[in-house]
């Protein structure tokens, strides 16, 4: 007979779903937090750039990176400029210079390095904040291709917050917010108490695993999300499409439905 884990501290039994929703939300925020970029703890002309691991260009293996500073960038001198962090297969983190103008746009991402973020700068700017101050420089761009080898022409990824309510029910549901045109998107679900993880791609072909009552867990395709309550009280999300700013999803609620609260990862 298995017998069912125990919680360590409370010689509990753990039930598994526990453990399931556990270990999607450590994924997720590990993930999210490989080399994020963000201001200092006192601001500088610097960006505090996480722990992570990358693909080398030339997939020959993997490179791992503690963390640490990115180099220090200066001021433009005259019109404002983007800067492009990014880390190469040396493990070092490097900045790509733009060029000012009255309306700078990013520099090319070097294709045999992996882009962290993009800094935009202001003429006299002395730090580099997490957002715009109107004065300083501030990470205007989270550049990170989601587990990709590297910036195959010119690769991003972004994060999507959005919600759903059962009273908004049924019905497609365009979310926004991606600054360019996804290639495939990934969605951590819940509604507080229940957890579902699901994927698409630009093919539209998608699935997602997720709590089942309250006790399994279970594969569901043509659904990236599946939120539901053991009273029967689901919320279905499908992938309708991958649009010029994000994504659609098709909405479909049984009963009385949930509000749920989701946070996308999409890629280019």
């Amino acid at each position: 007979m298995v017998l069912p884990p125990k919680d360590y501290m409370t010689n509990e039994p753990v039930r598994t779903e526990d453990h399931l929703k556990a270990a999607f939300e450590a994924m997720r925020d590990t993930v999210i937090s490989w080399l994020y970029a963000r201001e200092q703890s006192t601001p500088d002309m610097t960006v505090l750039v996480e722990a992570g691991i990358i693909f080398k260009s030339d997939n020959s293996g993997i490179v791992s990176y503690a963390g640490g500073s990115s180099p220090t960038v200066t001021a433009p001198s005259s019109d404002p400029r983007i800067d492009l962090v990014h880390i190469g297969d040396d493990g070092v983190v490097g900045v790509t210079t733009g060029t000012e103008a009255a309306s700078p746009v990013a520099p090319t991402y070097p294709d045999d390095k992996v882009p962290i973020c993009e800094i935009y700068l202001r003429v006299g700017a002395t730090s580099i904040k997490d957002t715009d101050d109107s004065t300083n420089g501030y990470i205007s761009k989270d550049a990170r291709p989601f587990l990709q080898n590297k910036a195959v022409g010119g690769g991003k990824t972004t994060r999507i917050e959005f919600t759903r309510t059962a009273a908004a029910g049924s019905g497609n549901q365009v979310v926004t917010g991606a600054g360019f045109a996804p290639k495939g998107v990934i969605v951590f679900a819940s509604d507080g108490s229940r957890a579902s993880w699901g994927m698409g791609d630009d093919s539209d072909l998608d699935a997602c695993l997720n709590q089942k009552g309250a006790t399994d867990f279970q594969i569901q395709t043509g659904t990236i999300i599946r939120i539901g309550s053991s009273a029967g009280n689901d919320m279905f999300g499908g992938l309708v499409s991958l649009d010029a700013d994000g994504f659609t999803i098709g909405w479909t609620k049984y009963n009385s439905g949930v509000d749920i609260t989701c946070e996308a990862i999409v890629w280019a």
